[in-house]
C-alpha cells in the first residue's frame, strides 16, 4: 500500500525526541515537486522562484520554482537532482528548507542502523 503525502501538514522525523527541545526534527510539508529540464521551465506561464532548498543527500542548494497553477518544479541541469518527484518541506526548529526524493521521504527506518527507534517510517504525519 502506497502512503499518501498530505500537505500542508506537520511530519516528524524518526530522530525526533519527545523529551528534547520543542519542535526538534519536526517539519511542515509544503508540497511535491517534479523535475523538469531547465530550458523547459520557462515555457510555463507566470513562473516564479520559490527559493533555495537544501537537497538532503548532497547538501547542495537547489532552486525551486512554481507557476500560476501552484505547480512546483525543480529544474534539472546537473547530476545533483535526478528525474522524479521530490517532497518540499521546512523545519520547524531552525527554519531551513529541504527537498528529498519522495520514495526516500516515505521509506522505513533502517532497523540495522537504528535498532531502538520506535517509529516505523523515516517521516510520519502528526498533524493535518
Amino acid at each position: 500500500m502506497e502512503r499518501e503525502l498530505i500537505f500542508p501538514a506537520i511530519y516528524k522525523h524518526f530522530k525526533h525526541d519527545k523529551n528534547g527541545s520543542l519542535n526538534n526534527y519536526m517539519y511542515v510539508v509544503i508540497g511535491t515537486a517534479k523535475t523538469i529540464d531547465e530550458v523547459e521551465i520557462y515555457k510555463y506561464e507566470g513562473i516564479k522562484e520559490l527559493g533555495l532548498f537544501n537537497e538532503t543527500e548532497t547538501n547542495h542548494k537547489v532552486r525551486v520554482f512554481y507557476n500560476n497553477e501552484n505547480t512546483i518544479f525543480i529544474p534539472v541541469n546537473n547530476d545533483i537532482i535526478h528525474n522524479g518527484e521530490y517532497v518540499i518541506y521546512k523545519s520547524l526548529y531552525d527554519g531551513e528548507s529541504y527537498i528529498r526524493p519522495k520514495e526516500m521521504f516515505f521509506s522505513e527506518v533502517d532497523r540495522l542502523k537504528y535498532p531502538n527507534v520506535k517509529q516505523q517510517y523515516r517521516f510520519e504525519l502528526i498533524n493535518k
